[in-house]
C-alpha cells in the first residue's frame, strides 16, 4: 500500500527539484525581453534601405516622403541627438527614438510600396552615406547648450560659492570652450570622413571585383554597417 500511495498521491522528494531544474533550464532557453526587444530594434534599422526605396517610388506621393525623409536622415547621421556616452540616455536613441522615427516612416508609406521596397532592398542592398549636415546641427545644439552652461556657471553659480573673480572672465572662458568644443569636433569630423571614403571605396572595390568568395566575405559586413 506504501508503494501505491507513493506513486498515486505523493511526489517524489526530488521531482520537485527535477521540475525546478527543467523550469530553469526553458527560462534559459527563452530570450528575454531586452533580447526581443533589441531584435525587434535591428529589425527596423534593416528597413531604413526599404525606406529609401520606397522614397524613389512614383506611387509614393510627395506628402508621404517627409517622415521617411527624417528617418533616413536621422539612421545616417554619425551623431546621434543624445550621445552615446551619456549614461541610460544614450540608449534612448537606439532603443525609443530611431524605432520610432522609422515605424511612424512606415506607417506614412502605401503598403505595397513598402513591400516592394523591400523586396528591392533584399535583391539590391546598398549603403547609405553618411548625413553630415545633421551630425553638424546636433553638435551646434550641444554646443549651445555646452557654452550656455559654461557662461552660467562662471557668472551665477561660481559669485554664489565666492568666485567672483571669475564673472569677469566669463566671456574669455567661455569662448574658449567654445574653440576646444569645436576643435574637437573638427578633428573628428575629418576622421569621420576619412573613414567613411575608405569604406565607400572598398565597397565599390569588391562591388566591381569578379564575384568569388573572397569579395563575398568583404561586401557583405560592410553592407551591414
Amino acid at each position: 500500500k506504501h508503494v501505491f500511495a507513493t506513486a498515486a498521491g505523493h511526489s517524489h522528494p526530488h521531482s520537485g527539484r527535477v521540475n525546478m531544474e527543467q523550469a530553469d533550464q526553458e527560462q534559459a532557453g527563452r530570450p528575454g525581453w531586452y533580447t526581443q526587444f533589441g531584435a525587434a530594434v535591428k529589425a527596423l534599422k534593416a528597413e531604413v534601405t526599404a525606406l529609401y526605396y520606397a522614397m524613389q517610388d512614383p506611387r509614393t506621393p510627395w506628402y508621404a516622403t517627409i517622415i521617411p525623409f527624417v528617418a533616413i536622415g536621422y539612421a545616417v547621421s554619425p551623431l546621434d541627438l543624445i550621445p552615446d556616452f551619456i549614461p541610460i540616455l544614450g540608449l534612448l536613441d537606439d532603443l525609443i527614438i530611431l524605432p520610432a522615427l522609422i515605424y511612424l516612416a512606415i506607417l506614412a508609406l502605401p503598403s505595397q510600396v513598402m513591400e516592394d521596397a523591400r523586396a528591392r532592398a533584399k535583391a539590391e542592398p546598398i549603403r547609405l552615406g553618411r548625413n553630415w549636415a545633421l551630425a553638424t546641427f546636433f553638435f551646434l545644439l550641444w554646443l549651445g547648450l555646452l557654452l550656455w552652461g559654461v557662461f552660467t556657471l562662471c557668472t551665477k553659480l561660481a559669485p554664489q560659492y565666492g568666485g567672483d573673480e571669475v564673472a569677469p572672465w566669463a566671456v574669455h572662458i567661455t569662448a574658449g570652450a567654445a574653440l576646444l568644443a569645436t576643435g574637437a569636433f573638427i578633428w573628428w569630423l575629418v576622421g569621420a570622413v576619412r573613414k567613411e571614403r575608405l569604406k565607400q571605396a572598398k565597397v565599390k572595390a569588391a562591388v566591381l571585383a569578379p564575384p568569388d568568395q573572397e569579395a563575398a566575405e568583404l561586401t557583405e559586413p560592410l553592407l551591414a554597417t
